[in-house]
């Protein structure tokens, strides 16, 4: 048996916002949640902070930013080389 709902124009708009308001709004959470832990490559690194390798390493050096080694490749947090811009 089939049931008819009746429902106006300016109801149903109001529910379809909502309903792709909320599907939005928990897509811009989980994309913030992996820009957070992002990996960039040393290049890509050294690019965002207009520097040098030579700089990252020195930096590595005084504690300032973390590197992760990944065989022989290096990695940083993008998160951890924005927080350097500020």
């Amino acid at each position: 048996m089939e049931n008819i709902i009746v429902i106006s124009k300016p109801d149903l708009e109001k529910m379809i916002y909502d309903g792709v308001m909320n599907v939005l709004s928990k897509l811009k959470l989980n994309n913030e949640k992996l820009e957070e832990d992002e990996l960039i490559t040393r290049d890509e690194a050294a690019k965002l902070l207009d520097v040098d390798y030579s700089t990252l390493y020195r930096w590595k050096m005084r504690g300032w930013i973390n590197p992760r080694h990944m065989g022989k490749r290096v990695y940083f947090f993008k998160k951890e080389i924005l927080s350097r811009l500020k």
